[in-house]
């Protein structure tokens, strides 16, 4: 009885296995027979490992001189991360690429590698092309940048369980890297020895396309594949245009057609009944940092609760299928290159802090299933479900506008005391190109004061991260110190630059705390000396003690705190720290002569 059973067992691992050859075969039919399949190829609910990600690759280099792979920078696991690069003339950087007339398409996976079908994807994706006839074709007019995994940490660290919404696979790695980041939060305040890697890495290709592989999680519904895309208004411009009115359609006519329909990432306010939202993706995210640099970019989020073998097979169509496009689109991607500098170069303000806008919206036909309340079989309470014998088709609001809600003048130059050196390093990693000025110089500039702000109650990825921020533009003449650093704004990272350095921007330095320092006092008064000086100061100050007087009539609180009073007359004096809460970033609206600076390199 126990021989039949294990020949049982033994017949039915030998026929799955063939099955699963079968399958694959069809699916990939440039698949090869030999060592360079991929784990899911042999067993339909495995993911590769780190280490076998990063040996197929470089066996696949052995195979087409095309393929290049490089290690660049360091990340938290003090490993380097691996660039896989396929072109037809071995480009070694975005400006060889466009220099031969060629487009970049920029590929990021397992960023969180819990949700790994995108790493197996791209790089059967990769495998698959170097024997494709039409391969030839596609590489005269793009090249493929591709990261196999950006988390490293996280891939290392393997498990089964922490997804626990997720169909498959059998393990997988971990969302948090070596420092527990979520580093899909993590690109413009760059924590991570990761993300200032990933930085480097993005400069050096610029890529007109960006596309950065999830898995999502939510509702349940009948997609396999979702899309976020960057947000059109806020990319900006005829690129912007160019996104929603025609990439994006064609893009979802094509996945229809490629048999693997999809849609918006679904992001609902109170349910879907009330709409698909567009999500606003800000600098901290990939896409957002992505957009900043003129970047199309986009999240495929494929639906957790699909067999890992479909949530796979619809990324890799997806990658086709927008490496197609992108080869269609080639001659209005330059062409929109350029526009969008030129665009971004000629405004006068810089819209910040982008709000969806319910005043206008697109529509999508939804297809889902019907979510019930069922009671729980241990809790005794509700539950969802979603009942998959009740599917539904619905035209589903889609709110995919948004409008800033801050302006903001944008200056000749902002200016940074050398002091400030993590701010000039993050510069210095996004190919910021800046400036030093050579001596003193006393000119007219413009200085913010922060009035206010708020401050989440808990950490946020490593920091107690500020909102709703508040200031006042100061006019005023200085002298600048000789050695302090020029950004002039008329340059290709002009939205890094304004993201980063207005206070007021959701994604600052200043929200990220980078310029904490300001918003403590080093000075202040002891109530039993100052309260002598506070007195002759009323009495010398006419102006001063009007005020003082007003305050007092008119606000019981401050009339009955002789603290508070003090304070008062304090601040209102030439005793009060003239540095606390003014940004020490600059502004000057005006070019200054080419000779007083001088370009510099901090790598």
């Amino acid at each position: 009885m126990q021989r039949r059973t294990l020949s049982s067992l033994l017949f039915a691992t030998i026929f799955t296995s063939i099955l699963n050859g079968y399958f694959l075969m069809a699916q990939f039919p440039h698949m090869k027979t030999n060592d360079m399949t991929l784990p899911f190829e042999k067993d339909l609910n495995q993911t590769v490992t780190y280490s076998e990600a990063i040996d197929f690759l470089l066996k696949l280099e052995k195979m087409d001189s095309r393929l290049q792979v490089n290690t660049k920078g360091m990340t938290d696991a003090e490993l380097p991360l691996h660039v896989a690069v396929l072109s037809s003339n071995n480009c070694r950087n975005g400006d060889q690429a466009r220099a031969s007339g060629k487009i970049v398409v920029f590929i990021n996976n397992g960023i969180h590698p819990g949700e790994p079908e995108g790493i197996d994807a791209t790089l059967a994706f990769f495998r698959d092309l170097i024997n494709r006839p039409d391969l030839d074709g596609l590489l005269k007019d793009v090249v493929l940048v591709m990261i196999p995994v950006y988390n490293i940490e996280g891939c290392l660290n393997r498990n089964g369980y922490s997804r626990a919404n997720q169909n498959g696979p059998e393990s997988y790695g971990f969302r948090g890297n070596g420092q527990n980041y979520d580093l899909n939060r993590d690109f413009i305040k760059a924590d991570s020895r990761n993300s200032r890697t990933f930085a480097s890495i993005f400069q050096d290709w610029q890529p007109d396309i960006f596309i950065d592989n999830h898995t999502s999680n939510g509702a349940d519904y009948t997609y396999t594949m979702t899309l976020l895309a960057t947000q059109h208004n806020k990319l900006g411009g005829t690129k912007g245009d160019f996104l929603h009115d025609t990439f994006l359609p064609e893009i979802y006519k094509n996945m229809e057609a490629a048999k693997w329909p999809m849609c918006p990432y679904v992001n609902t306010q109170g349910g879907l009944d009330n709409g698909i939202y567009g999500f606003n993706d800000g600098a901290r995210y990939s896409s957002g940092y992505a957009s900043l640099f003129g970047a199309i970019s986009f999240l495929p989020e494929t639906h957790m609760l699909k067999p890992f073998k479909d949530r796979l097979l619809s990324n890799y169509a997806l990658m086709d299928e927008m490496i197609k496009l992108a080869v269609k689109s080639k001659s209005q991607l330059i062409l929109l290159r350029s526009l969008h500098l030129k665009h971004f170069q000629t405004l006068e303000k810089y819209p910040l802090n982008w709000k969806t806008d319910k005043s206008r919206k697109d529509s999508f036909q939804f297809k889902g299933y019907t979510a019930e309340k069922i009671p729980s079989t241990f809790t005794g309470k509700d539950r969802t479900f979603y009942n998959q014998d009740k599917p539904f088709e619905k035209n589903l609001p889609f709110y995919t506008y948004s409008t800033a809600s801050v302006e903001v003048d944008i200056p000749e130059y902002y200016v940074i005391p050398a002091a400030w050196f993590e701010v000039l390093e993050r510069f210095a990693e996004n190919n910021v190109e800046l400036y030093r000025l050579k001596e003193d110089t006393e000119t007219d500039v413009i200085q913010y004061k922060i009035d206010d702000f708020k401050t989440v109650s808990q950490p946020y990825e490593g920091h107690y991260l500020h909102h709703d921020i508040l200031v006042s533009p100061i006019s005023l003449k200085k002298e600048i110190p000789g050695g302090s650093y020029f950004v002039p704004t008329k340059q290709f990272a002009i939205r890094y630059i304004m993201e980063t350095l207005e206070p007021q921007a959701d994604d600052s330095f200043f929200a990220w705390n980078y310029f904490d320092a300001i918003l403590s006092r080093k000075e202040w008064f002891s109530d039993y000396v100052f309260e002598d000086v506070a007195a002759e100061l009323l009495e010398k100050n006419p102006d001063l003690k009007k005020r003082f007087d007003e305050k007092k009539a008119s606000d019981p609180k401050f009339a009955d705190s002789a603290y508070a009073q003090l304070q008062f007359i304090y601040e209102n004096s030439e005793y009060a720290e003239k540095d606390f809460r003014m940004y020490p970033v600059l502004k000057l609206m005006q070019k200054l002569p080419s000779e007083n600076l001088e370009k510099v390199s901090l790598d």
